[in-house]
């Protein structure tokens, strides 16, 4: 009897914007998918004080990258200088303006959320990145990274009234509603040289640990030492209550979320591409057990000395993004008249 299902091994490789995955493909001739087991370390605790997975800081790291790589340089008008600037990205910081006394998932659900859907609404945000953590007096904040200019007071003059829903800003000063209450932080990346590199770096750091913990009583009670009282640190159960309502601890636009990449089978025209690339100055490969990785500068692949990979890349981005074309615009809020 003749065995039709053929075991075929290939090399393959899926490239991104600034890095380029080298595996072997295992496919059959008359292969029926079946659905793929949970990893082990899938089952395993998640108590992780807010930090990011392994996993999730790569997926995070790969949404900033696509971001900024499908971005183009625009020109906003800055009414304080009267002048016009060049920008890329625009990284915002949101704050709490009292004491948090809501759930993290409230906050996000409530807050959070309705300020991404007016960013969509009335500055045609179409991608973006966002992180939350914690300030050392406990409250969240959020880093956000969009593909568009926001006016700084005009960001601080939205997120106010929306936490203000939650009565945040009347909590902080009563009566305050509508005025200037500082609560928005617009991070200034023009002199920034490797913006990819800075932006991935500031959001996917991970939070520090908090130091609320809890601890037995120093003298033991009486002759059963095994019996004792726990005694809780300031500011453990609030904690904990936090932790029960995390919720997400980052996330993004959908275009930007399963960023699969372009994928193709490692050719002999591919090869020399590869090869080359890897020796292009910074260009760095690290090789694991089962498969090596390629990194390099995102403006390594726009020098026209890799035709067939920027094209692969290109595709994908088509594919996921849109075609469109270079995008220069001046910022049409406040664009001065006359």
């Amino acid at each position: 009897m003749i065995n039709d299902n053929v075991r075929i091994v290939e090399p393959a490789l899926r490239i991104h914007p600034s890095s380029l995955v080298m595996f072997s493909q295992l496919h059959y001739s008359n292969y029926v998918p079946c659905s793929r087991k949970k990893s082990l370390l899938n089952l395993q605790s998640n108590f992780n004080h807010n930090n990011l997975s392994v996993q999730a800081k790569r997926k995070m790291t790969k949404a900033i990258q696509y971001l900024i790589y499908t971005t183009s340089e625009k020109t906003a008008y800055n009414n304080k200088t009267k002048s016009t600037f060049k920008f890329k990205v625009n990284m915002v910081t949101l704050t709490l303006s009292s004491k948090q006394i809501h759930s993290d998932q409230t906050i996000k659900s409530k807050c959070l959320n309705q300020l991404l859907v007016e960013l969509k609404e009335h500055y045609r945000v179409h991608n973006y990145v966002w992180k939350s953590e914690y300030q050392a007096n406990g409250n969240i904040h959020f880093h956000i990274l969009t593909d568009k200019f926001i006016p700084w007071n005009e960001l601080q003059n939205r997120w106010n009234r929306i936490q203000n829903k939650l009565g945040y800003v009347d909590r902080y000063a009563p009566g305050a509603a509508g005025k200037k209450i500082n609560s928005t932080d617009v991070h200034s990346l023009r002199k920034i040289s490797n913006i990819a590199s800075y932006c991935t770096k500031y959001m996917v750091k991970d939070a520090k640990r908090n130091r609320c913990k809890a601890r037995r009583p120093t003298t033991p009670l009486g002759l059963f030492s095994h019996r004792y009282t726990i005694r809780l640190s300031a500011g453990v159960l609030p904690f904990l209550r936090k932790l029960a309502n995390k919720g997400r601890v980052w996330g993004s636009s959908y275009a930007l979320s399963d960023l699969s990449g372009g994928k193709a089978t490692i050719d002999e025209n591919l090869l020399k591409e590869i090869s080359l690339l890897q020796a292009s100055s910074g260009s760095r490969r690290v090789d694991k057990e089962n498969y090596s990785i390629l990194m390099f500068d995102e403006k390594t692949l726009r020098n026209g000395c890799f035709p067939l990979l920027s094209n692969l890349l290109d595709s994908f981005i088509v594919d996921r993004f849109g075609c469109s074309s270079p995008e220069l615009i001046f910022n049409e809020y406040k664009w001065p008249s006359g």
